[in-house]
């Protein structure tokens, strides 16, 4: 079980943005549909999903609300419905090549507590921002409770907790809409709802690994999109302790590198292995991205002056190390 504390410095969303409305629907300050002909309704839908020989038969659920009414209701849902332990889950959009989003989930099960700490104090970020999403799964009884990158409330569960959601879901008085639109569902404008410019403050990286290292949370879909051991062009930026270095730069260094590598796995060992060869005592202090690139958006001023190299595994871009003491 995950020991590590919940990272916490203020964040502040901005407030000279103002909130679109579309329908009876507020929309969450960083994301909204385009167009006044689009009209969201407030409501939820259900659809009973027949499962396989890996998955049973469950019941899925899509809630959508004004978004200053989802912080209350998606605690109220986490603490109602969710067993003591649980794995957290966080989603953002990827940088990656070949899938769409990055996916991370609990290494091991976290105290129901933690998740609820962290959704109080993230909580409005996460509604407001529109861009990530977060929650958690439990296999027993089988339940996900989670809030979408746009806003919307999703809920899986196993037939033995469908009565327990429904009479939540009905604490909301909403009216069933079959396949309820969203705001994915239409062409729709994001902007950045943070303020950053001011000393202490969280950005949105600060937030992202505050949740995810304070749940333990790993990577799980890092090799999506292409067939194992296909030789694919990868970026990889990692923070480096080189404190035992006796430098006296010595501390945090952030490095990004260019290589070519056959999975995620293989990609960290040569990044690690290149920076360990000119300080033998690094320590890996963070994965801040792991992603795939197509040759063509590779620019110059990181591509080898032989272009082929690209083609071979191997690193063949390493940045001069950047301090943070």
């Amino acid at each position: 079980m995950s020991n590590s504390p919940l990272v916490y410095a203020p964040y502040k969303i901005r407030s000279n943005l103002g909130r679109k409305a579309s329908g009876d629907v507020n929309c969450p300050i960083g994301v909204y549909p385009c167009g006044d002909q689009v009209a969201l309704s407030q409501g939820y839908d259900s659809r009973f999903v027949l499962g396989d020989e890996l998955v049973d038969d469950q019941y899925e659920y899509r809630i959508l609300l004004s978004a200053e009414l989802v912080p209350s209701a998606m605690g109220m849902l986490l603490e109602g419905l969710l067993p003591h332990e649980v794995y957290g889950l966080f989603e953002e959009l990827s940088f990656d090549a070949y899938r769409d989003s990055d996916s991370y989930r609990s290494a091991d099960p976290v105290d129901l507590s933690r998740l609820l700490q962290a959704w109080s104090t993230y909580g409005e970020y996460l509604v407001e921002a529109g861009r990530c999403g977060f929650g958690a799964v439990a296999p027993e009884p089988a339940i996900e409770v989670f809030i979408e990158e746009h806003g919307t409330i999703y809920i899986s569960c196993g037939l033995e907790m469908r009565e327990d959601v429904e009479e939540l879901i009905g604490q909301l008085s909403l009216p069933q809409i079959n396949d309820i639109p969203c705001i994915e569902n239409f062409e729709h404008q994001h902007r950045d709802v943070l303020i950053v410019d001011e000393e202490a403050l969280m950005d949105e990286y600060d937030i992202k690994f505050s949740l995810i290292e304070s749940l333990g949370m790993l990577p799980i879909n890092v090799d999506e999109g292409v067939p194992a051991g296909s030789l694919t062009p990868y970026w990889v930026h990692l923070e480096f302790d080189l404190s035992f270095e006796g430098s006296t730069e010595a501390g945090i260094a952030f490095f990004g590198f260019g290589l070519t590598a056959n999975s995620f796995g293989e990609a960290l060992d040569l990044s690690q292995q290149r920076v360990q060869e000119r300080f033998p005592d690094a320590l890996l202090a963070r994965i801040q991205q792991v992603y795939r690139l197509f040759h063509e958006d590779i620019t110059d001023e990181i591509a080898p002056c032989d272009r082929d190299e690209i083609t071979k595994r191997g690193v063949w871009y390493v940045s001069e190390p950047e301090f943070w003491a």
